[in-house]
């Protein structure tokens, strides 16, 4: 695949590494998407290699609250702030978007780990790297009241979006995406919004920021 032709926006349902992670790319029009997974680190620096992809978008916290060095409770450091979490996330909590803190007690600590290391590698390789929260992506495209993504109904809520999101992309011919993979495509999407001016950044300068659709973006809201 010459870079010409290639998928320069890619998501990454990111996990914490014992199975492997969903990948969505789009195409620079947003005619055409692909769709991968990859166990290790280097499978997916390899995947987006193969894609040609350039921005990155991740579905994982990439950052520490401002103060902190590590995750590990037995480590001295602290937040610099005496409240919950990195300021993005508290921004989130204000739009009355829940999502997991990070603290020293997150349930994902091996997934956060494994996202700043990933974020490293990629931004050394030359990639632009966005961290993307894809609930809080749905939240502001699709609107407010979303079934949940596990059933059925939430399924076929997150491709009808799609679809109306990308409505001149061209679809596999035989598409049963699980969540994860829909969850890949909705960063992919942010990917591509972002490279169109049409995100938003929270969290204040000092922490990795969080990367989300502008609220009048694009919008699928019925």
């Amino acid at each position: 695949m010459s870079r010409k032709h290639g998928y320069p926006f890619v998501g990454v349902d990111l996990t914490a590494g014992g199975r492997p992670s969903d990948l969505a790319a789009l195409d620079a029009d947003g005619t055409a998407a692909v769709f991968s997974r990859a166990l290790s680190d280097d499978d997916l620096l390899r995947t987006v290699d193969e894609l040609c992809g350039r921005i990155v978008a991740i579905d994982s916290p990439m950052g520490l609250p401002a103060g902190l060095c590590c995750l590990e409770e037995s480590c001295h450091c602290a937040p610099t702030r005496p409240v919950t979490g990195r300021s993005a996330e508290r921004a989130l909590a204000e739009r009355g978007i829940s999502c997991f803190w990070t603290t020293k007690r997150t349930i994902i600590k091996p997934m956060i780990y494994r996202a700043i290391a990933l974020k490293a590698r990629l931004e050394s390789d030359g990639y632009a790297v966005l961290e993307v929260f894809p609930y809080a992506v749905k939240r502001i495209l699709l609107g407010r009241h979303l079934p949940r993504k596990s059933r059925p109904e939430g399924l076929a809520r997150l491709i009808e979006g799609a679809y109306c999101l990308l409505p001149e992309c061209g679809w596999p011919e035989v598409w049963a995406p699980t969540h994860d993979a829909l969850d890949a495509l909705y960063c992919a999407i942010t990917a591509r919004l972002f490279a169109l001016g049409e995100t938003e950044s929270l969290g204040d300068d000092e922490e990795v920021p969080l990367i989300l659709p502008k609220r009048s973006s694009r919008s699928a809201e019925q």
